[in-house]
């Protein structure tokens, strides 16, 4: 069934019907077992939009296709109260002199053919002051905390890289810092580099439509995306959603970036086996045209595609207590210390060392 998951949001990102044929062959099992892998891997509302196309000669159970045209409308409803809630909270933020730009799920969704049909779960978002796009870089954290408490939201700020909002139910991350900075001299390098481009500087800031919420530039968001997906995939794992996140990015994008610069990074930082292997399974699997500066990595792809079905997810899960999260946590290092030597290219338990000294040693970074 993966195969025929990877087909399904191959026609969906493109806009192609699918093989009426091919999928004709199908049991009503093998359609649910699609349907669960299609949730499990976020992308159930974008699978829909290709299966809800089909014929009726394909033999789609009624009572399955009913349940996964309410699971896509779901993502819908989700998906607008989010947006909703996300303009008016950049607009309470504007009231105090504050910009809000927004970070991966809702940003990277304008990319997708229909935007409400990517699940998110949050609003990561960083503020800042300043007129656009000469801002000051680190100015909005606190106000924004401030003026958060101010719009009536809930504001814990118990973690350095951002404080966690709740505004109008739904969940905010209000970053201080875009990456996992502390102890870190390479990734505090990267955040002043993710700072000086995450603006257009030739063209007019983008905002998400009908909205104030401001769109990152496309060199911000290649790299920050790539530091995104690497981090979770040491971590955890990474899902089929984030691989639609890079293709659809790739192929609205790729011609406006600056791949030299980009390339260079990825090899200070070693993400550079982790994006060439992402740049292989969306051109081969998902249908997507890459231009020449683009490179591709076909053996460490196929370990990263075993990862993504087999792999679990730690932090969308519930836990009893912080310390179970951090036992599943750790023992999930121990079973992935292979992605820190094949992908990484790092040692996994140096690594590891060095993150635990880091938090005694630089628990208030500064950039």
């Amino acid at each position: 069934m993966k195969s025929k998951l990877l087909k399904i949001i191959h026609a969906a990102i493109n806009g192609v019907p699918l093989d009426e044929t091919e999928f004709s062959a199908l049991t009503g099992q093998e359609w649910a077992e699609l349907f669960r892998l299609s949730a499990r891997q976020g992308v159930k509302a974008v699978a829909f939009e290709a299966v809800s196309k089909l014929p009726a000669s394909v033999p789609i159970p009624k009572q399955l296709k009913i349940q996964w045209f309410g699971a896509a409308v779901g993502v819908e409803n989700e998906y607008a109260h989010r947006l909703q809630a996300s303009a008016e909270f950049a607009e309470r933020m504007e009231d105090s002199g504050l910009h809000t730009m927004v970070l991966k799920g809702l940003a990277v969704g304008t990319y997708y053919p229909i935007p409400a049909h990517r699940e998110f779960g949050d609003l990561d978002c960083y503020l800042f002051k300043g007129e656009l796009p000469d801002v000051q870089w680190g100015s909005g954290y606190e106000p924004g905390n401030v003026a958060a408490e101010n719009a009536g939201a809930k504001v814990e700020r118990g973690h350095y890289k951002h404080s966690h909002v709740v505004y109008k139910r739904m969940q905010i991350e209000n970053h201080q810092f875009f990456l996992p900075v502390r102890g870190k001299k390479d990734v505090k390098e990267l955040e002043r580099h993710l700072r000086s481009v995450a603006l257009p500087a030739t063209e007019e800031v983008k905002y998400v439509e009908g909205t104030r919420l401001i769109m990152p530039s496309a060199d911000f968001n290649a790299l920050f995306l790539t530091a995104h997906a690497m981090n979770h995939f040491l971590y955890e794992t990474i899902r089929l959603r984030n691989m639609c996140d890079w293709a659809l990015f790739l192929k609205a994008e790729q011609q406006h970036v600056n791949w030299k610069v980009f390339y260079q990074w990825c090899d200070k930082m070693h993400y550079t086996r982790f994006v060439n292997s992402l740049n292989y399974i969306c051109h081969h699997y998902l249908g997507v045209e890459l231009c020449s500066e683009l490179k591709e990595d076909e053996y460490h792809a196929g370990l990263i595609l075993n990862d993504m079905w087999e792999g679990d997810t730690l932090y969308n899960k519930k836990h009893s207590s912080r310390m179970q999260f951090r036992i599943e946590l750790a023992m999930n290092f121990i079973r992935s210390s292979w992605k820190y030597s094949k992908i990484y290219q790092r040692n996994a338990f140096v690594s590891l060392t060095s993150q635990g000294i880091s938090m005694l040693l630089d628990k208030h970074p500064k950039v």
